[in-house]
């Protein structure tokens, strides 16, 4: 009996194909809900390749993580394009925050509700730090840049649970989280660009 050779390993490249596996499967069963084999088995690889770059599950989250917060840090400084980064700037961050959760579901879902220990994993830290220091440095502190996220994280988390389609069904949540953090805040909501 002939023995069955093995495939060699060929993936032009293989951690963005488990990156998009992974973000397909947390859209249809949760962050926790599927193994590494499945990632796998939908990048079109075996069940060995994804421990060429990543260890174990919850390293592949853990980078996942990391561009999630790279991506929404990105996003929010297009929100306010060449204005300036300042306190006027908090609607628009908020507004870009819940359209991010919108927009990119799975990434979202990864960043606050995979039940990793982000300790192990040294890059985390640094990338949430960069998402917020957008609002940091428009809100021209710490206290105030975490009170225009805790109103942004809510209205997005509400929004994705299908409550404010209850609650609110004319409203848009970009703009509840606009409105609600400008009202915080006192600032006028003037002209965007």
């Amino acid at each position: 009996m002939a023995k069955k050779q093995a495939r060699p390993y060929h993936h032009g490249d293989l951690r963005t194909a488990l990156v998009a596996a992974t973000l397909e499967l947390v859209e249809e069963h949760g962050p926790r809900g599927f193994s590494l084999t499945e990632a796998a088995r939908r990048a079109g690889v075996s069940a060995a390749a994804p421990y060429r770059h990543f260890e174990n599950k919850d390293a592949l989250l853990a980078a996942i993580v990391v561009e999630g917060n790279q991506l929404l840090a990105k996003e929010m400084r297009q929100a306010v394009g060449k204005r300036p980064l300042d306190r006027a700037a908090l609607p628009d961050l908020a507004a870009a925050y819940v359209a991010f959760a919108s927009r990119h579901r799975a990434y979202f879902m990864v960043i606050f509700s995979a039940g990793i220990d982000k300790a192990l994993f040294p890059a985390v830290a640094p990338s949430a730090r960069a998402a917020l220091g957008v609002a940091v440095e428009a809100a021209g502190n710490e206290a105030d840049a975490v009170a225009c996220w805790t109103i942004a994280h809510g209205v997005a988390a509400l929004a994705l649970d299908g409550a404010l389609e209850t609650t609110q069904p004319e409203v848009e949540p970009e703009e509840l989280a606009r409105t609600t953090v400008a009202a915080h805040f006192g600032l006028s909501l003037g002209r965007r660009d």
